[in-house]
């Protein structure tokens, strides 16, 4: 008999912890909560952007990702900022607008009053290195990319980019 209600007792606990585990857990396969109006509808004129930039509709692409930008400044989504002008400044710079093109990525690389994370501002400024590769001048393009590698500080996933980008100079 001891044995048995041992058994019993073990079985108990067992299908209790399961039933608690299930409870528990039931709220993290909810849906997460909608995102506000602003940044769902940045999410949609990225979305637009980036599959004009595929197709080549570089003004088209300008024209989405200019409208993510201003919804994304509306909602004070910072990421989203970060991603609108990144985007945006390989856009002008397809569309030949080179001055535009260093602009957007210096928003990201001054902040103007945001605080942008390392991760962008490395991303930003290898963008400016590249750029100006691109463009043969290969101090300023050694001189970005040694500013990215100290945003990355050897703990970002872009460092590998970044001396494949140095070892092409």
């Amino acid at each position: 008999h001891r044995k048995k209600k041992r058994n019993d007792q073990m079985k108990f606990w067992r299908v209790s912890a399961v039933r608690a585990w299930l409870w528990l857990s039931a709220g993290c396969a909810s849906a997460p909560p909608p995102l506000p109006a602003a940044q769902q509808a940045a999410a949609e004129a990225d979305t637009r952007g980036r599959d004009a930039f595929q197709r080549g509709d570089y003004k088209e692409a300008l024209t989405d990702y200019q409208e993510a930008l201003a919804h994304n400044r509306s909602a004070e989504n910072v990421d989203g900022l970060a991603t609108s002008l990144l985007n945006l400044s390989l856009v002008y710079r397809r569309l030949g607008d080179n001055k535009k093109a260093m602009d957007a990525l210096d928003q990201v690389l001054s902040g103007d009053g945001l605080t942008f994370s390392d991760a962008q501002k490395t991303e930003a400024a290898y963008r400016k290195a590249n750029f100006y590769l691109e463009d043969g001048n290969v101090a300023a393009a050694r001189q970005w990319t040694e500013k990215a590698l100290g945003f990355c500080n050897h703990r970002c996933a872009a460092e590998g980019r970044l001396y494949n980008l140095m070892a092409r100079m």
